[in-house]
């Protein structure tokens, strides 16, 4: 198996396991919404901590279906300029946007780091729960390094040859 091969497994992988955390975490706030609305309208007594609750997980969610998507290459994005490129500027285009993305993202994290270990330090908790709020921060921190190294191992894996979105690929397959 090639290098490169061993580094697409390793996304697929990861984005998978992205896809079950992403889903478990949806399934989780269909299953706390649908109770907490049961709960307030035929019991008359509606959870105080399930929008808390599901908004954490939301976080989880958006943060691992980012990854995800990062990895498959199915965010929306111009490629207007980069198409009318001559192919050895486009690679460039490619790899420099995905390193500056990266870079980017890795300013992001370091500042999340900061209010995670603040959060941590002084022990702050939700106010419905009671969460440490270092853990839902966490999960922001989290995706932040994720989805760079999806966008770094992507670059490694695939250069500047990048393929197209898993929809379009099946697309072309099934014709």
């Amino acid at each position: 198996m090639s290098f490169s091969a061993t580094l697409i497994r390793i996304g697929d992988f990861i984005a998978n396991a992205c896809v079950i955390i992403a889903t478990i975490a949806l399934f989780v706030i269909v299953l706390i919404n649908g109770i907490n609305v049961f709960s307030r309208y035929f019991l008359g007594d509606a959870w105080s901590w399930a929008e808390e609750a599901m908004l954490f997980l939301m976080v989880l969610l958006v943060f691992a279906g980012a990854a995800t998507v990062t990895w498959r290459g199915g965010h929306m994005r111009l490629d207007i300029f980069i198409e009318r490129m001559p192919s050895a500027y486009r690679k460039t285009a490619i790899i420099v946007t995905g390193l500056f993305s990266a870079a980017i993202l890795g300013l992001l994290a370091l500042n999340s780091f900061q209010v995670v270990s603040l959060l941590f330090r002084f022990n702050q908790k939700s106010a419905a729960l009671e969460f440490p709020m270092w853990i839902p921060q966490g999960c922001v921190l989290a995706g932040f390094v994720l989805i760079a190294f999806m966008i770094l191992l992507r670059l490694a894996a695939y250069g500047a040859a990048l393929p197209k979105p898993e929809a379009e690929a099946l697309a072309e397959h099934m014709q």
